[in-house]
């Protein structure tokens, strides 16, 4: 005996096929990736316990970190002296808007000892503003007499700061070791800051498809 299908079914495949013939084409969104870019201070804001000044100690500082040193430093005035830096930095060039992600942007600086002997053992945090306005304080940090990248990651608050970054600042609060002898003192000097921003993710919404092809 000859089996054939039963029309409920036919019918439920005819109107499935009729659909995606005359269906709209929809659209697909498929994720650029996030971009990241090195941005360096273009101001500063205030320059205290050290050798640069407000007129010039962004442009002392104005290169990558990790390209090593370059002889443009902010030294320490003193052994004991904290040395604390406020910078303005510049807004990132994509356009995109800065990643609120858990700790996605980081503050990098290169960084030593203001004498490259004894047992003073300074510390250093690097606190993240807005705007004049501190949103997430960093932690100490040590590091040693030899000039050493060191960084800080946080979690951008984009409720408090500009989306695009644009009002983004890093304020370096040195603490000096003031031991009690000449030994046993410390204070920072600087070489190099920057922040590497991360932008966030970007769907792209006008890629499509249809029953044959992919295309934009």
């Amino acid at each position: 005996m000859k089996k054939t299908l039963p029309f409920f079914i036919i019918a439920i495949l005819i109107g499935f096929i009729f659909i995606l013939k005359t269906s709209e084409e929809p659209i697909i969104e498929i994720s650029l990736g996030a971009g990241t870019e090195d941005v360096m201070p273009n101001a500063t804001v205030s320059e205290t316990g050290g050798s640069c000044d407000t007129s010039n100690a962004h442009t002392q500082m104005d290169n990558d970190p990790d390209s090593g040193v370059d002889g443009n430093e902010c030294l320490a005035d003193s052994d004991i002296v904290n040395h604390d830096i406020h910078f303005n930095f510049g807004t990132p060039t994509d356009g995109d808007d800065v990643d609120a992600g858990t700790d996605a942007q980081v503050f990098a600086i290169l960084i030593k000892h203001s004498k490259a002997t004894g047992n003073g053992n300074p510390t250093v945090a690097l606190d993240l503003y807005c705007n004049g306005t501190l949103r997430d304080a960093g932690a100490d940090q040590t590091f040693t007499d030899d000039y050493t990248v060191i960084s800080e990651s946080f979690t951008f608050d984009a409720g408090n700061c500009a989306v695009d970054g644009s009002d983004v600042e890093v304020f370096i609060d040195c603490t000096a070791a003031d031991g009690g002898g000449t030994n046993n003192d410390a204070s920072c000097s600087y070489e190099a800051i920057e922040w590497e921003a991360t932008t966030a993710a970007e769907a792209a919404a006008d890629t499509k498809f249809d029953n044959e092809h992919w295309f934009n």
